[in-house]
């Protein structure tokens, strides 16, 4: 293959928070890793609330695998911010309103199950919300939800990527790509394996002319009211 000037094990298509994830999880294990990212300060990872929330919708059903998930969740992010030398992930109580007594009743169905134990709190502590905010009906408090500060994650380890040579600021072009003998090529350099981590734009990719998902979106609302006196803060 001509014109390389630079090896890597592995190139990564996507610096989202997935990409991301999987950059530093290679690092971890000794991989030389080239990240590809065209940059956008609008992408779906820069823009996301960043909330892991064990128990979620209208049944208050714990998010799927997350016993098994969450103590491998924090253990990654605690990694990363020693790596990075930054904070990411902040443990926050989630409050959320109890609109009627079918949520009531629901909701305490979940209280009653030792598979939620360690998700709820006995007792919500509203304190904080009874002055300011109207809400009819009760409250109920999740335990052991988190916030992670995704636009720091990502922009520090893309930092810390290029100060190594490993984050080129690039919109990928499929049409560049060459594969011979069990190697990739694209521009100045090769790896032995290629990642695709595009998000959205993965539907539109040639290669996976299958991807086997659909898009989707979410919104997140965020108030920001200077003058409250609701005192909740991030657990560390």
């Amino acid at each position: 293959m001509t014109g390389i000037k630079y090896v890597f094990d592995d190139i990564i298509v996507g610096g989202g928070l997935a990409g991301c994830l999987m950059a530093f999880e290679l690092i971890s294990n000794g991989r030389k890793v080239l990240l590809i990212d065209e940059g956008q300060a609008h992408s779906s990872s820069a823009v996301a609330a960043g909330i892991i929330n064990p128990i979620t919708g209208k049944k208050y059903i714990k998010s799927w695998n997350i016993d098994l998930f969450l103590p491998q969740a924090v253990k990654t992010y605690r990694e990363i911010e020693k790596l990075l030398g930054i904070t990411i992930l902040y443990e926050k109580n989630i409050v959320r309103s109890l609109p009627d007594i079918s949520a009531e009743n629901q909701w305490e169905s979940r209280k009653l199950d030792e598979n939620y134990t360690n998700f709820i709190k006995e007792n919500a502590d509203i304190s904080d919300f009874q002055n300011e905010v109207n809400i009819s009906g009760n409250l109920a408090e999740i335990r052991q939800a988190y916030r992670i500060d995704i636009l720091t994650f990502i922009t520090s380890l893309c930092r810390y990527l290029e100060e190594k040579g490993g984050f080129l600021c690039h919109t990928f072009d499929v049409n560049l790509l060459k594969i011979e003998d069990k190697q990739i090529g694209y521009l100045h350099f090769s790896a032995s394996n290629i990642i695709f981590c595009e998000g959205h734009k993965g539907i539109a990719n040639p290669l996976f002319p299958d991807p086997g998902f659909a898009l989707t979106r979410g919104e997140a609302t965020i108030i920001n009211i200077p003058e409250s006196r609701i005192s909740k803060n991030d657990k560390r």
